[in-house]
């Protein structure tokens, strides 16, 4: 008589279950224990499931009470019982059958249909409220580490070799209480402004996601005063503030990024976020993320009472002498390109009031140690 390994399961038992050989007599399948005594499964009601690693065990069920399980991992005996066909058992392997397919739809099938369509509709997803969503469930210290991480590849654009920034306070000193005090003339903000000089001939100014502030000394030397120097790192502060950078990151990132964030796997959404931190360098702010900066600069100049027109001012002639020279166009207008209606909306924003200007004699003791 062919016999196979198993496991009985029955509150009759030590400890409920033990070790036993399965055997097929007539209308039953028997487990025989290891001390002799036998328990019998009728096939009358038998019913059948998989379970386990791969779905390898076999389990019986049913009986008189349906107290007694029988479990085997040895195929044949399930070979050798569906031979018999018994209507019951045959009824039950059906029933199983249709779960299981119905389980796989459940967790692969109709999971991938849903991630398909996901990876189409990202890019639309991914803009308006729908990106709101997303950036809540993101903290701020997600932009912190993205900012750290494309800090090293934004300097190396513009200090190519020389990694490390100025250190001189008599230059590094007035452009950091030019970002302190426009700072406090702005809202609140979970982000803190560390200004950084590089040594560099790229006129070029720009704020990291997180705070992290970089200015050139050409841009320094091409600003006519403190005040237009401001309006660039305020313009650059609202970027930081109303998160750009990492809106930008999401939205190039899309799919991805999406399906951590629904999934409620938000690390997962904050990695992939921060390992693409390498292209915010080459990625330009939409038109509307634009004025927004614009609008909350001249705010913040305002508040701080500095001249809400330097911004406009210093766009203005950086564009003119940069037109009929794309080789000479400044780094800071290749992300930010310049419009007449840009400059007059910026000029429409600050209007006519007149405002102090930014510590001159601060000024004057820079421009003058960078000659």
């Amino acid at each position: 008589m062919q016999q196979w390994a198993g496991r009985a399961l029955h509150g009759s038992l030590a400890y409920g279950r033990s070790e036993c050989r399965l055997v097929i007599r007539g209308h039953d399948l028997v487990a025989v224990l290891p001390d002799g005594q036998e328990l019998q499964l009728p096939f009358r009601g038998i019913r059948f499931r998989r379970q386990g690693t791969a779905a390898k065990e076999l389990v019986f069920d049913g009986g008189v009470d349906g107290s007694l399980v029988l479990t085997s991992t040895e195929e044949s005996l399930l070979a050798a019982l569906v031979a018999l066909q018994l209507p019951d058992l045959d009824a039950a392997m059906a029933h199983h059958r249709s779960k299981a397919r119905r389980g796989f739809m459940r967790r692969f099938i109709w999971p991938a249909v849903a991630l398909a369509l996901l990876f189409v509709v990202a890019p639309v997803l991914l803009v308006g409220p729908t990106t709101r969503l997303v950036m809540a469930a993101i903290p701020a210290s997600a932009d912190e580490a993205l900012g750290r991480a494309a800090l090293p590849s934004a300097v190396a654009e513009i200090a190519p070799g020389d990694a490390s920034s100025i250190a001189d306070p008599a230059i590094v000193g007035p452009v950091q209480r030019l970002v302190a005090r426009l700072f406090a003339g702005g809202p609140p903000s979970p982000f803190h402004f560390d200004v950084r000089v590089y040594n560099s001939k790229v006129m070029n100014a720009f704020a990291l996601p997180g705070g992290p502030i970089v200015v050139t000394t050409e841009l320094l030397k091409h600003a006519h005063g403190a005040d237009e120097v401001a309006g660039v790192i305020a313009h650059e502060m609202a970027h930081v503030a109303e998160r750009h950078g990492m809106r930008q990151i999401l939205q190039r990132m899309g799919f991805w990024v999406l399906a951590a964030a629904l999934l409620g796997d938000v690390s997962g959404a904050m990695s992939a976020a921060v390992g693409a931190a390498g292209e915010l360098t080459g990625l330009g702010f939409s038109r509307s993320m634009e004025r927004d900066a614009d609008e909350l600069a001249v705010k913040r100049m305002r508040a701080a009472g500095m001249d809400s027109r330097a911004l406009a001012r210093f766009l203005e002639e950086a564009s003119g002498q940069s037109v009929g020279s794309s080789e000479r166009m400044p780094r800071f207008l290749s992300t930010h390109p310049v419009t007449t209606e840009r400059v007059a909306r910026i000029n429409s924003l600050a209007g006519e009031a007149a405002h102090s200007r930014a510590d001159d004699a601060d000024w004057q003791a820079l421009k003058a140690r960078l000659d």
